[in-house]
């Protein structure tokens, strides 16, 4: 029994000295199941029921969002996003929108906006420009 104990204190000890760092994980690369309820019928919609659990919610009108916000927001859910999967919340937003959209996000404010997909540095992805 004392051989036991002794053994996993040294297994813990050897986890307590490990030097490299452990990943983040951003909200925005967590994994969700890429489901909302038949009810949601835009984009807007389904994007509120997958970002419910993050703490993040959807902006259509802010001070860097364009009038496309509104308008993605409006458009009818992408059939890119009718079979249910398992996919990073960032990619199931995506979907959701359409493949010629893309996600802003604003870390600070817990804040998601739509855009449309454009040159790497028209638009943000996960909090910093891509």
């Amino acid at each position: 029994m004392k051989f036991i104990h002794i053994a996993a204190l040294l297994a813990l000890s050897a986890c307590a000295t490990h030097k490299e760092p452990l990943p983040v994980a951003t909200t925005m690369s967590t994994i969700t199941r890429l489901e909302y309820p038949r009810s949601a019928q835009t984009v807007g919609e389904a994007a509120e029921y997958i970002l419910r659990p993050t703490g993040y919610h959807l902006v259509t009108t802010c001070p860097m969002c364009g009038p496309e916000a509104r308008a993605i927001a409006q458009k009818p859910i992408s059939p890119l996003a009718l079979t249910p999967q398992t996919t990073e919340i960032d990619r199931a937003l995506i979907l959701i929108g359409g493949s010629r959209t893309a996600i802003m996000v604003d870390p600070d404010h817990h804040a998601i906006a739509y855009t449309w997909a454009g040159s790497a540095n028209q638009y943000q992805w996960a909090g910093a420009a891509r």
